[in-house]
């Protein structure tokens, strides 16, 4: 229907054959319009990953840079990342004549490089954009709040085949708790994660 193609403009990131997954809720929409032959419903499921690696297709975004002040990477990272890029890098290199340079390195979804790629060109001194088609396999994550000494606390467990493979307590959480009580953020982290294995 017109109303589904328009909430998977809306909503899709990328489109890729269905992965393993079990139904949570499916609901239903009836639309008004009446096309013979055609069924006017539209269907929409709820549904938890089974815990396996997740892949699809991705873009790496790359340009060289010799000539930008340093400063300028933190307020264009924090632009890509809110403009919806996955990751953002930087590496070193050495470039013509032997100008040391850097590597700014942007990962995203397809359908989201355009916006990315004038963030680029408008806030750094690039030239060009190299775009490189990647295949991005990634673990299934969830997120979930424990109690701890310091309270409620987001952590991030991963999973591979059904099994977890890490957990880790959410970094922003430690810095925040640290500054709080005015304690290292590693004791932080390593009390909760003693939590974490206590359970």
């Amino acid at each position: 229907t017109p109303t589904g193609a328009a909430i998977l403009a809306a909503l899709g990131t990328h489109f890729s054959d269905l992965p393993g997954f079990s139904i949570i809720k499916t609901g239903y929409g009836i639309g008004q319009k009446e096309d013979p032959g055609i069924p006017n419903m539209l269907r929409v499921f709820l549904a938890e990953s089974e815990g396996k690696t997740s892949g699809h297709d991705a873009l790496l975004l790359q340009c060289n840079i010799d000539d930008m002040n340093p400063e300028f990477y933190d307020h264009i990272s924090e632009k890509l990342f809110e403009a919806g890029a996955s990751d953002v890098y930087l590496s070193g290199t050495i470039m013509k004549k032997g100008r040391p340079g850097t590597i700014l390195n942007v990962i995203c979804e397809k359908g989201s490089d355009d916006i990315l790629k004038e963030i680029i060109f408008t806030e750094s001194t690039s030239v060009g954009i190299r775009t490189i088609e990647l295949k991005k396999d990634a673990l299934v994550r969830k997120f979930e709040q424990i109690n701890t000494v310091f309270g409620k606390v987001t952590v991030k467990r991963s999973f591979h085949q059904d099994r977890e493979v890490s957990v880790k307590p959410e970094y922003s959480d430690c810095k925040r708790i640290a500054d709080e009580k005015g304690i290292p953020v590693r004791e932080v982290c390593n009390k909760i994660i003693a939590t974490i294995f206590r359970e």
